[in-house]
Formats: structure tokens, C-alpha cells, sequence
């Protein structure tokens, strides 16, 4: 009576779904397969392994034990109970706070709150999305695609025959230009889904790929912020890289980045770009600029502005200031000083680095009306540059000495 009543039930569950355009899949025993070919075959359908109770969540795990992991099928009354009844010849039980990766079973317990009265969950991990997981899951409705919270997760089950499966780095190479002599641009995103909270290193080399006669190599880390990744990908925004290198190589060079691989799986290039590489002018100048001539007490010069070389932009050059006069001025009294403060301003329009300003208040005994000039010394090919000159009027320095009053009469 009960079969009767079971193949009823069975048939009018497959008119109803028919009249909706949906079928049922009941696939024989086959080849074991990948996961993402397994997520190909179900998504959008209904999954009805036993042929009892309708498509249920259970009914979509057994085919995946079957079909991908190819084990034996799990006799159990709830999803709640997997868990436990899974059999470790063919699972890995990862505690619930263990980070889950592509091709795991994520098990509900019986406090997850889905109506079901504690039957709990099952569902096929496809990506850790922090506080949730992208899953393949069934029940309510047809086998989709959703994002699922973490919470009431018993823990994970992760296939043994899937535990070598490799996750090489994905990523992309967004820009590779040089905007300026001797430098080059590199920009894109990458991450390895083995340790997501973890910003990977990518290698740059310019010259040719890996192994190329004569390269030149840069290490990176993607640890710049891309919330576009993240949004698109579920893996944090700390994923992206964007640098400005230095290099020796000049014209039309092969720039090639690759993301470099965590755990399982490989190193990954993520592509090679052709970029023409600028020499920096031969016997460059210096240039730079005065902001600023004062005095701000007796006896003192403040001067501030910024200064580089182009044929030595990874050096701080010096500076000389002379108060009273241009250099060569009889009785001008001469500082040195070096461009070493940090001027992201400078960098920023003249892609130099930062450390290229300068900034001191300079010791004097010169008063009254004074011009204050300041040179940029030269290196390398080129000559040393006047930046400008300032007057400025400087008092004189206090007396130590305090007048007596009124210290009695004679």
C-alpha cells in the first residue's frame, strides 16, 4: 500500500514539474566527474535520488557522493546527520571553524532554522565568501546557486579524492604602461583560494617571461585595496596590486606578471604586455622649486621647497642655501642641507619618489635685508641649478643679558 501510495506520489511530483517546464534527474551510476561539471549538470534542475519525499537537499548530496566523490551512498533520515554518519575512508571532517574550499560539503545542524523541525542542511561548497559560503544547494526549490550563512554549520565535509584537486591562483593583468623614463606601471588583482585572508606575492618581470636570457625581476605583493574584486568574487578587498617600478631595461620590452601560488595547484601568469621603455634625459639637470624663505625668529632662515636629478632619482640630492647673497657674493655665508623629506606632492607629478624635499631653519648672523638663494647640486652628467632667490629680513637675536633696574641710587 505504502509503494502504491510512493509511486503516486512520484509520478504526479513529475506532471506538476513538467507542467512548470522543469524535469526530474535521476541519472544511473556513471564516471566520477568534477565539480564543476557536476554544478553544470544540476543547476536549475531538481535532483531525486530515491524517488521518496521529493527533491530534497539529501537527494542532491547522494548524487555528488556518487558521482564526484564516488563513494557509496550515506543511509541517513536527515541532512542533520551527516556529518557524523559520513565515512572517513571517503571524508575529511573539518570543524566548523576551518575554511572551506571549492568541492566541500557544508552540513547544517538540527538548530538550523529552515522549517524542516532540525533536519538541517547539506549543500556543495563553491567558494568562502567570509561570513557566508557560495554553495550549490537544493530545497527549497530547484538546485541553484546561493549564498548561505555560516551559521549553525556543523562543520565541513571535504572529499578525499578532491583533497590534491589543484586551486592555482586567478587574477588580472588591468594595465602595463610606463608612464616615465626609466619606469614601469604594472596594475591588476590576484588571489589564491587556498588562504584567502592572505595577500599573495606576484613577480614582475621585465624583459620576457620566466626563464628569459637577461630579465629583470620585481617582487609585489597584492595587498592593495579592490573592493570591485571582492564584490565580484567574494574573496575581501586586499587583493589587488598596482606599483611603480624602476628598471634598467629600455625600449619596446615584454612586461610579464604572474600571481604565485599558495598550497595546491600552481603559479599562474597572468599575462605579458609590450610597453616602450624611455631613457631619461642624458645629462639631466636638476629641477626643483622654492616654497618657502623666512625668518621665523631672530636670527633664523627657514627654507623649504623640494629637488631631484633625473639621472639619479633614487638618491636624495643636496642643497646649498647662501644668506646674503648669491654664491660667489663676498662674506656670504653658506648651509648645506639635503632633500630627503618626504614629498608625496613631488612624486605624485613627477613619478621621482617621495624623498626629494627639504626643509630646515637655518642658524644666521647675518640681519637686517638679506637675499637668500638656493642651489640644486648636480649629479652625474649636467650642472648644479640655481632654484631662486628671496629677500627676507631677519632680526637680530635677543640679548642673554637683562638690563638692571632700579638697582639704587648713588
Amino acid at each position: 500500500m505504502r509503494s502504491t501510495v510512493g509511486r503516486f506520489a512520484a509520478v504526479l511530483s513529475a506532471l506538476v514539474l513538467s507542467a512548470l517546464g522543469m524535469t526530474l534527474q535521476a541519472s544511473p551510476a556513471r564516471a566520477l566527474t568534477s565539480v564543476d561539471a557536476f554544478v553544470a549538470q544540476w543547476n536549475g534542475q531538481y535532483a531525486e535520488y530515491d524517488g521518496a519525499n521529493g527533491a530534497q537537499c539529501v537527494d542532491l548530496f547522494n548524487f555528488y557522493n556518487r558521482d564526484v566523490v564516488g563513494a557509496p551512498r550515506i543511509g541517513v533520515t536527515y541532512a542533520a546527520e551527516l556529518f557524523n554518519a559520513a565515512p572517513g575512508a571517503y571524508y575529511d571532517k573539518l570543524e566548523v571553524g576551518a575554511a572551506p574550499r571549492k568541492g566541500d560539503v557544508a552540513v547544517w545542524g538540527a538548530s538550523f532554522p529552515n522549517g524542516s523541525g532540525g533536519a538541517g542542511h547539506v549543500a556543495i561548497v563553491l567558494a568562502d565568501q567570509g561570513a557566508q559560503i557560495q554553495v550549490l544547494t537544493q530545497n527549497p526549490g530547484a538546485t541553484k546557486i546561493a549564498s548561505m550563512t555560516k551559521g549553525h554549520i556543523t562543520g565541513y565535509l571535504r572529499p578525499k579524492n578532491l583533497a590534491g584537486d589543484p586551486l592555482s591562483p586567478v587574477g588580472s593583468l588591468d594595465e602595463v604602461s610606463s608612464p616615465s623614463p626609466g619606469k614601469v606601471r604594472v596594475r591588476g588583482w590576484a588571489f589564491d583560494r587556498d588562504a584567502l585572508a592572505r595577500s599573495i606575492d606576484v613577480h614582475v618581470y621585465v624583459g620576457g617571461g620566466v626563464g628569459t636570457a637577461g630579465v629583470e625581476g620585481h617582487a609585489l605583493t597584492a595587498n592593495v585595496s579592490r573592493p570591485d574584486v571582492d564584490s565580484a568574487h567574494g574573496v575581501g578587498a586586499l587583493h589587488g596590486f598596482d606599483s611603480m617600478l624602476a628598471t634598467n631595461k629600455r625600449g619596446r620590452q615584454d612586461v610579464c606578471v604572474y600571481a604565485i601560488n599558495i598550497g595546491g595547484g600552481d603559479s599562474v601568469e597572468l599575462g605579458c604586455r609590450a610597453v616602450t621603455i624611455d631613457s631619461p634625459p642624458v645629462g639631466s639637470n636638476p629641477v626643483g622649486s622654492i616654497d618657502e624663505v623666512s625668518s621665523p625668529a631672530g636670527a633664523k632662515v627657514k627654507v623649504r621647497g623640494w629637488a631631484f636629478d633625473r639621472d639619479t632619482v633614487t638618491q636624495s640630492i643636496a642643497v646649498h642655501v647662501y644668506i646674503g647673497g648669491g654664491l660667489g657674493t663676498p662674506g656670504v655665508e653658506s648651509h648645506a642641507l639635503t632633500a630627503n623629506v618626504a614629498r608625496n606632492d613631488v612624486d605624485k607629478a613627477h613619478n621621482v619618489g617621495a624623498f626629494h624635499g627639504y626643509e630646515a631653519v637655518l642658524s644666521t648672523k647675518k640681519t637686517g635685508q638679506q637675499r637668500v638663494c638656493v642651489y640644486a647640486l648636480n649629479t652625474g652628467p649636467g650642472a648644479t641649478v640655481e632654484l631662486g632667490c628671496r629677500t627676507v629680513t631677519i632680526s637680530e637675536k635677543p640679548s642673554s643679558i637683562l638690563d638692571t633696574i632700579g638697582s639704587g641710587s648713588s
